[in-house]
């Protein structure tokens, strides 16, 4: 389905309905969600879920305004997010043993859920390879496209046992993307489940 809402309360409006008290969720970094969550204050509204597992983490110092956790965390605070629990990777480098164990914690929620921007490339969260093995449900990035070149994130196979994979693109920035997006196998495959969301 490809939604093109062009007032700020219409996007909003739709996310509210689609994530609810009940919704474990996956949430991404990126300029696109942030600004949505903050028109989210201008309107005084609230999303109000279960579980929320920030997708992706740029491995950088955990005071960094880089950091994505940080920006969530205000969201949080603002009550402008309202969860249950809150699992981000809370490392600002790779550590083999907590990225297992971290893992294995969220491997226990299932996360109906992905509330996704699309990047450069058709990228989303730090996923930059869709065919990347891996048996961890959370995974180091060493080699970003995007700099810092190290971060964390889901892998591919948390998309494909979520239920519904909400994407927000922006239109201006995204042209390319938004046209090339289910030309990739990888999303072509997920089509029945993916919302695009053009801003």
């Amino acid at each position: 389905m490809v939604l093109k809402l062009n007032r700020s309360n219409s996007k909003l409006e739709f996310l509210y309905e689609n994530l609810n008290a009940n919704s474990n969720v996956i949430i991404s970094g990126g300029n696109t969600l942030k600004k949505l969550f903050n028109k989210s204050n201008k309107f005084k509204k609230q999303i109000k879920i279960k579980n929320l597992l920030l997708a992706d983490e740029r491995l950088v110092n955990l005071k960094s305004r880089y950091r994505n956790d940080l920006y969530f965390k205000t969201f949080l605070k603002k009550r402008i997010i309202i969860c249950k629990n809150f699992y981000y990777y809370k490392k600002e480098n790779y550590n083999e043993k907590y990225l297992k164990s971290f893992s294995n914690k969220i491997s226990k929620i299932h996360f109906d859920t992905c509330l996704l921007s699309l990047g450069s490339n058709c990228h989303v969260a730090s996923i930059f390879d869709y065919n990347i093995s891996t048996n961890l449900n959370y995974f180091f990035v060493d080699n970003s496209p995007k700099k810092p070149k190290k971060r964390v994130s889901i892998s591919p196979k948390l998309l494909i046992d979520s239920n519904k994979i909400i994407i927000v693109a922006q239109r201006t920035k995204r042209r390319k993307e938004i046209n090339d997006i289910f030309k990739i196998n990888f999303f072509k495959k997920l089509r029945k489940k993916i919302i695009l969301i053009i801003l």
